[in-house]
């Protein structure tokens, strides 16, 4: 109930603090240098694409990629679940994480 509790609370407010509201993790993301894929499905009414772009134009890695599911090379749409454990996942999505995972494995 606590995660609930904080995910209102964020929404509610437009922010992201930790629950002690000493830690702005918004400001801490441009802190993050670790290579980022950000994954986003075209139909997902959950974290719509657009909700991403804020974090990633935020984020502080020079090695980041977005690769957003459900574009015409996909030849389908993608919802929130389909890129995790959809019917198409296997074959998709996680080959292209795999993919990304290794060309970073130095």
């Amino acid at each position: 109930m606590a995660v609930f509790s904080t995910l209102l609370k964020w929404a509610s407010e437009g922010r992201f603090l930790s629950t002690d509201r000493q830690h702005d993790y918004e400001q801490s993301i441009r802190q993050i240098t670790t290579p980022v894929l950000f994954l986003s499905a075209d139909n997902d009414n959950v974290v719509p694409p657009e909700s991403i772009a804020g974090a990633y134009d935020k984020i502080g890695s020079a090695d980041r990629q977005w690769r957003e599911f459900g574009n015409s090379e996909d030849h389908r749409h993608f919802g929130h679940m389909d890129i995790v454990c959809g019917g198409d996942a296997p074959r998709k999505v996680w080959p292209e994480i795999s993919d990304w995972l290794l060309s970073r494995d130095q």
